[in-house]
């Protein structure tokens, strides 16, 4: 699907003013280390986000009501036969130091970034599919840092409660 197709199809929710859409990039918009590929990508993530925030914006925090959602950017470039992510170090420590800060008691805290942290039964990934820094954002839902993981990428949707009680859902 091309960028023009995509900016169709999406069109419909993109002009919606019932919510907001927020699109954050995956490992098929960034298999190419071409400037004109990943100009096209910023600039539908600009126009589907209505020029809300930029893909070098990213990471980034988002407020609605009691809910923080922090948008993560872990799409790179890599050779076709892999379709993993990887989440980079400026990311986690700016993930770290939000996480850090206080917050409101009944404040839910969300991460949302295309990949997920492990599978549907907890184990890890494969290597071809695996979000690099993955089991460190797991653990941040493990110790209660993190109320919700959001993610994509696995073609098969899932929930999966860990043992306290946060939730990851594909």
């Amino acid at each position: 699907m091309s960028a023009a197709q995509a900016r169709e199809a999406l069109a419909p929710m993109a002009s919606s003013r019932d919510y907001d859409l927020l699109v954050l990039p995956g490992n098929h918009d960034a298999y190419v280390d071409d400037p004109a590929c990943l100009r096209a990508l910023a600039a539908t993530l600009r126009e589907l986000n209505r020029g809300k925030f930029e893909l070098e914006d990213l990471p980034l925090e988002r407020r609605y009501g009691g809910l923080r959602l922090f948008l993560l950017d872990a799409s790179r470039t890599t050779p076709l036969y892999l379709s993993s992510g990887r989440l980079s170090d400026l990311s986690r420590f700016w993930l770290e130091s939000r996480l850090a800060a206080n917050h409101e008691p009944k404040e839910k805290r969300i991460s949302v970034c295309h990949f997920p942290t492990a599978r549907a039964d907890g184990r890890r990934e494969g290597w071809r599919h695996r979000l690099s820094h993955g089991q460190w954002l797991r653990q941040l839902l493990l110790d209660q840092r993190l109320d919700l993981a959001l993610c994509g990428h696995i073609h098969r949707p899932f929930v999966r409660r860990e043992a306290t009680g946060t939730l990851e859902v594909c």
